[in-house]
């Protein structure tokens, strides 16, 4: 089988360059299936017997089950995935061609082989841009484990970039009656789960509160410690019974409007992991009835962090009506500008494979296989609102490896006045 030279000018190039990428791929895997089926065929090999195959033709078992898993996938996106390498197909005709055989259709496989290759070169440049691009196009009945390969690798990309990474990013916000009619008080928690450096001289961005006004009157926005217990000027609004990050690895840069906090320099690897929780109250912070319909109200959880897992709860009180469950989107960060949003839909929303569960009245199951003692964190946040459990209801939504920069917002339709 000779391998194509991707130098080497061809008048087939300027035909395949004239097919869509899915005409082109169709037409490659069709002939080089086709192929490999007379090949079996012209020696009474059963294609789906991948061991006896092995055994018979003395090739590699990964080879054989590849040959085999690329004849009987019938989706043909899901099956570039099992095309052999040039040296594993070029083992695979020797085999045959000494097994007995015929050297027209052994020429054949290798010819279909030369236009698989051509079509990959034409179409994506390279076998890895091709399976990227597979990959997002989710061939039908592939389920989300290769969407989830591929954020695993960018999640792996994106903490050696960074010099950072955690195993889990939380959000939970609380929404119940304000004391003025018709508008809603808020707790916001955020989190990060065993955060640790990769590198010793990276500082990361922790948390960003920004005043809606210069001077926010008492009635308007006024933000509250969940923890006022342990709160101290100058330091970030931490849970403190569920962190174990020393004071020291946390400052705030003054120069930066409302207030921002980061971690700071310090040891790398697992050992010199750390977690931090911080919440706060926002009293009034925005009215629940809309004044017509049509408009919508959100919940945001802003990702900045490479994270292994993120888990997102909304809890609402019963005395709030919310007639149906929220709707999900993943934003990205990357647009140009915050306020492009057409009828204030999101311009750039990410593909979501993830439902949102909705959890029973009274919450009587809040345990979380990613969050430490998440029970104990809610009972905390709803007594600091003077509201028990039993009151609420909620959503949760779990993501693995989310990609960054993204804002996951959970949007729901604001009742009538």
């Amino acid at each position: 089988m000779t391998v194509p030279n991707p130098d080497a000018a061809r008048p087939e190039a300027a035909v395949g360059s004239r097919l869509s990428f899915d005409e082109h791929l169709s037409q490659a895997m069709g002939g080089l299936r086709s192929a490999l089926v007379d090949l079996l065929a012209s020696v009474e090999a059963d294609p789906t017997t991948p061991q006896k195959i092995s055994r018979r033709f003395q090739v590699n078992r990964n080879l054989a089950w590849k040959i085999s898993r690329l004849i009987g996938e019938q989706d043909q996106r899901a099956a570039v995935r099992h095309v052999p390498g040039t040296q594993g197909m070029r083992i695979l005709c020797e085999r045959f061609r000494e097994a007995g055989a015929p050297g027209d259709i052994v020429r054949a496989v290798g010819d279909a082989m030369e236009g698989f290759l051509h079509m990959v070169e034409v179409q994506a440049g390279d076998r890895t841009a091709l399976d990227l691009t597979l990959r997002s196009l989710r061939p039908e009945g592939e389920g989300p484990e290769g969407v989830l390969a591929a954020r695993k690798l960018a999640f792996q990309g994106n903490s050696a970039v960074w010099g950072v990474r955690a195993r889990a990013r939380l959000g939970l916000q609380v929404v119940v009656p304000s004391s003025s009619e018709g508008e809603v008080d808020l707790a916001v928690v955020g989190g990060l789960y065993d955060f640790w450096r990769l590198r010793s001289d990276v500082r990361w961005p922790l948390m960003h509160h920004r005043f809606v006004s210069d001077e926010p009157t008492p009635e308007q926005h006024a933000v509250e410690p969940i923890d006022a217990s342990s709160h101290e000027p100058g330091e970030p609004p931490w849970l403190r019974e569920f962190c174990s990050m020393p004071r020291a690895a946390c400052r705030r840069l003054p120069q930066v409007p409302g207030e921002l906090y980061e971690i700071a320099e310090g040891p790398v690897g697992n050992t010199a992991s750390l977690s931090c929780v911080f919440g706060q109250v926002v009293r009034h912070a925005a009215p629940f009835f809309a004044p017509e319909p049509g408009q919508t109200g959100e919940y945001q959880l802003h990702l900045n962090t490479p994270v292994e897992a993120c888990q997102f709860d909304v809890l609402v009180h019963e005395s709030l009506p919310l007639e149906a469950p929220p709707e999900v989107v993943l934003e990205s960060r990357m647009q140009v500008c915050d306020t492009a949003r057409p009828l204030g839909r999101p311009l750039y929303a990410l593909d979501l494979q993830e439902e949102l569960r909705e959890l029973a009245p009274g919450l009587p199951d809040l345990a979380s296989t990613d969050i430490p003692r998440m029970p104990e964190l809610v009972e905390s946040v709803l007594a600091r609102l003077g509201r028990p459990r039993s009151e609420f209801r909620g959503y949760r939504l779990e993501v693995r490896f989310p990609p960054i920069p993204t804002v996951l917002k959970l949007i729901h339709p604001l009742p009538v006045a």
